[in-house]
């Protein structure tokens, strides 16, 4: 009798877990396989509807694949476990932004801005989303702020000259316009 070839026929399946489902869905996300990712997230939150972080990952993967309105949800869904997390209501604004739904995507991209003040990738999505709503002036009030802190960045010089170009403030502008050479 060979114990180790009895052992490994009497071996029980691996036992699927809440745990399992969740880390097996993220690893699926990560290589991209976001239909896959979507079922493992989908059975995850049927047994813990509470991880906002999971509920988030959903509509990740949902604004992936183009479904605005089901990335909506989720966001949302993540806000009612965690109804001030800056993270969370950033991504909520850029699906809306997607769905076009600018004055939504703004309130969003602010109430982000409010929560971490010092998130330079929250106050640009903030100033893109103003730029987006030809609110250039306080587009460009934004964009001061974060180039205070880093005015050497070809992102904010170059979104700070699209403001001034479109308000016809060509000569303030064009200081700024350079930066397309360095935006990558």
């Amino acid at each position: 009798m060979n114990t180790a070839t009895d052992s490994a026929q009497h071996k029980r399946p691996a036992r699927i877990t809440p745990q399992s489902l969740r880390e097996r869905a993220i690893s699926l996300h990560k290589q991209g396989k976001v239909a896959e990712a979507l079922a493992g997230y989908q059975a995850y939150l049927s047994a813990r509807p509470g991880d906002a972080d999971i509920w988030t990952n959903l509509g990740a993967a949902y604004r992936q694949l183009k479904h605005y309105q089901l990335a909506i949800s989720s966001y949302h869904r993540a806000l009612q476990l965690k109804p001030h997390d800056a993270g969370i209501l950033s991504n909520l604004g850029n699906a809306l932004k997607d769905a076009d739904r600018l004055e939504e995507t703004i309130e969003c991209h602010r109430r982000a801005v409010n929560a971490l003040p010092d998130n330079a990738q929250f106050r640009f999505n903030l100033a893109v989303s103003l730029r987006d709503d030809n609110r250039n002036e306080l587009a460009i009030t934004e964009l001061d702020t974060l180039l205070v802190t880093q005015p050497d960045n070809p992102h904010y010089q170059w979104d700070k000259a699209l403001n001034l170009l479109a308000l016809n403030r060509y000569q303030e502008a064009w200081p700024y316009y350079e930066a397309r050479w360095r935006t990558g």
